[in-house]
Parts: structure tokens; C-alpha cells; sequence
């Protein structure tokens, strides 16, 4: 594996999904729920561009590598679902601009 392509494509992926997860946000507290699917497959996308480059180069991984990889993923994704449905829930009064 490489570190710096991996470092490229994490670094490359993390403005996209900054953005998207932020779109997300914002769309659903106006409940404009077109724009969050939009948003929201844009954000699962670019979570997952650097996983999939480690598991696209490894070719024979040791299982328990795989299965620690896995766990790590999963838990990262439940974390990023749980942090955007916290934001949606926590509503101002007001309701926010959206361009």
C-alpha cells in the first residue's frame, strides 16, 4: 500500500465530505429531503474512497487485519449516521438560510 496515495485520496475525499455531511445538515433542517438523499449519497460516497483504495491493494490480507479493518469502518460510519441525526435534532428556533 501506498501512503501517500492513500494520504491523497484521504485528504482529497475529506473536503467533498465535509461539505456533503454539511448540505446534509442544513437541507434536512429546512426538510428539503431531495436535496439530503443528493447529499447524503454524495457523503456515504466520499467516506468511503479511502477504504476502498486499502481494500482494493491488498491482495492476501490476514484476516484479522480484515476483520479489525471492517470493525473500524462500521464504527465509523455508525459514528458519522449518530453525529448527522444529533445535528438534525438539535433545531433552532430559527430556521437557517439555504441558497
Amino acid at each position: 500500500m501506498n501512503a501517500l496515495l492513500y494520504f491523497i485520496f484521504d485528504i482529497g475525499a475529506a473536503i467533498p465530505y465535509g461539505i456533503a455531511t454539511a448540505r446534509v445538515v442544513i437541507y434536512g433542517l429546512v426538510r428539503d429531503w431531495p436535496r439530503v438523499r443528493i447529499w447524503g449519497a454524495i457523503a456515504l460516497v466520499t467516506h468511503f474512497i479511502p477504504d476502498i483504495y486499502i481494500f482494493a491493494v491488498l491482495n492476501e490480507p490476514p484476516p484479522l487485519l480484515m476483520d479489525g479493518l471492517l470493525l473500524i469502518v462500521v464504527l465509523f460510519t455508525i459514528v458519522a449516521i449518530i453525529g448527522v441525526i444529533r445535528q438534525l435534532q438539535r433545531q433552532k428556533s430559527a430556521t437557517p438560510e439555504v441558497d
